[in-house]
This record gives C-alpha cells, sequence and structure tokens, in this order.
C-alpha cells in the first residue's frame, strides 16, 4: 500500500500592510493580461495624512498587481470614518467598489446602537485602463444600520443591493445581534 499526504505550503506572498485589521476581509479579483485587483480593510491611522483614532481606523484599501508586484495599498475614500464588508465586481473596463461607510466619526462613549445606526453605503468605481480610482459615491446615508452590500449586474443595469436593519426599538445591546 502506497499512502499520499498533500501539505499545503505558500509559493509565494507578499505582505501588503502589517498590522492591517482584525478582520481584513480581503477580495482578489482579475483584470486583464495577468492583472489583479485586492481590496481589503486596513488599519487607517498608518497613513501619513492621517489624524484618525484607534476607533475610527478601519479603511477600505485596495491594491493592483501589475504581474510582477503589488502597488502600494491607498484607500479607495479617505473620509475619516469606519468602512467595513467591501464588495467589488469587474463590469467592463471598470471595478465597482462598494462598502459599509460609517457617516461620521465616532468615539467610544456612544452607545453601540448609536454607532451601527451611522452605517451607510457608499461605492466607488476604478478605471481599469487609466489607473484611476473614482471619488465617493454615497448610496446609502440614514439613520438605518447598512451593511453587506453586493454588486450585481442585469443587461446594462448595475445593482447595489444591502441589508437595512432599523435599530430604533432594540433597547438591549445583545439584541443588536440578532
Amino acid at each position: 500500500d502506497i499512502s499520499l499526504m498533500a501539505v499545503p505550503q505558500p509559493v509565494e506572498y507578499t505582505i501588503l500592510q502589517d498590522n492591517a485589521a482584525e478582520r481584513t476581509r480581503p477580495h482578489i479579483i482579475p483584470l486583464d493580461n495577468g492583472r489583479k485587483m485586492i481590496t481589503f480593510i486596513g488599519n487607517g491611522t498608518l497613513l501619513d495624512t492621517s489624524e484618525r483614532d484607534e476607533t475610527n481606523a478601519t479603511t477600505l484599501f485596495y491594491s493592483v498587481y501589475d504581474g510582477t508586484n503589488w502597488s502600494t495599498p491607498v484607500p479607495v475614500a479617505d473620509d475619516g470614518t469606519i468602512d467595513s464588508t467591501p464588495a467589488m465586481k469587474k463590469v467592463g473596463g471598470k471595478v465597482i467598489i462598494s462598502w459599509a461607510d460609517m457617516n461620521a466619526a465616532i468615539d467610544d462613549s456612544e452607545a453601540a446602537k448609536d454607532k451601527l445606526d451611522n452605517f451607510g453605503i457608499s461605492c466607488a468605481v476604478y478605471d481599469i485602463v487609466s489607473g484611476e480610482m473614482g471619488g465617493e459615491i454615497t448610496l446609502a446615508d440614514d439613520k438605518f444600520m447598512n451593511l453587506s452590500p453586493q454588486i450585481n449586474v442585469s443587461g446594462d443595469n448595475l445593482y447595489v443591493s444591502y441589508m437595512k436593519r432599523d435599530l430604533s426599538n432594540v433597547t438591549e445591546t445583545a439584541d443588536l445581534v440578532d
């Protein structure tokens, strides 16, 4: 009898950001000609221009692989607020990126419910040919908890769907996880 066992080993890896975040939520998609794009949640306090505190540190970054190297990660939109649950999709010569985006900077003294009520949905469009990221577009900015955007295409129409939760009747912190 012959017994074989496969042992996974990384072939190659590149550290894009040390101390990125607890939950980086990375997404990689192919672009063209061997190029790729990654988005991930990183630590915005590591930016040279950042005045963020640790409470508002989670920032959505992107990097492009040119077939040899990854570019230095940069924020998709650096508005100084918390970013979370990103999604992205290649549509023609563009990459649509959407994410949950805190509507304002928060502080630790706010109740959890009040913090979560400030999550809106934003998106940006990356042009694959020019390599340029467009400005942030706000899709939802209200007093609901908006999370987990998903990007879909049907014919010529692009849709961004997301979860919207009304927390106005929540009285206990434990009820926030339901």
